[in-house]
């Protein structure tokens, strides 16, 4: 017995489908607005510690102790590709590893992501688009690269300032 014609449920699909969407966008800008004041307040070192303390993978963070004072576009940049790269390397199930570094200099930040060694898997599925979309809205530029060896390495470098 059919309880309800197909454009019936074809229409309760695209209601629940906007709704999904609506929600996501709320969430989205929710989400943004709590890590601009996670960074604003403690800047990009403690938001990148405390991302990798909420995730299930051994996260070593390297980054300059006493940070410059860097603009929050480029903070909010770098965290946005960190918490990707992570996410990607959870989602596929690379590595329980991964480490975090940066170099920050007058002209530049530079944000490194890598797992340190050999993992089983391809860089190929990774979903960076926002991400390199962000970076390049900046002038910056994201590399991604993975050898037998040496696994896989994301560096994202933001100019920063005069």
């Amino acid at each position: 017995m059919l309880l309800s014609s197909p454009a019936t449920t074809s229409g309760g699909l695209a209601g629940a489908s906007a709704a999904v969407t609506a929600a996501l966008a709320a969430l989205r800008e929710l989400s943004h607005d709590a890590l601009s004041a996670v960074l604003g307040a403690e800047g990009l070192e403690a938001a990148i510690e405390d991302l990798a303390a909420r995730v299930p993978l051994s996260v070593d963070v390297r980054l300059p102790a006493a940070e410059p004072q860097l603009p929050l576009t480029v903070q909010t940049a770098a965290y946005s590709a960190v918490a990707a790269a992570i996410d990607n390397l959870l989602a596929h199930g690379y590595t329980d590893q991964a480490g975090v570094s940066a170099v920050v200099n007058d002209q530049e930040l530079r944000v490194t992501v890598f797992t340190g060694g050999p993992i089983g898997g391809c860089v190929s599925d990774w979903q960076l688009a926002d991400v390199a979309d962000h970076v390049g809205a900046l002038s910056g530029s994201l590399r991604l690269t993975e050898t037998p060896a040496t696994g896989i390495t994301m560096s994202v470098t933001l100019p920063c300032g005069s």
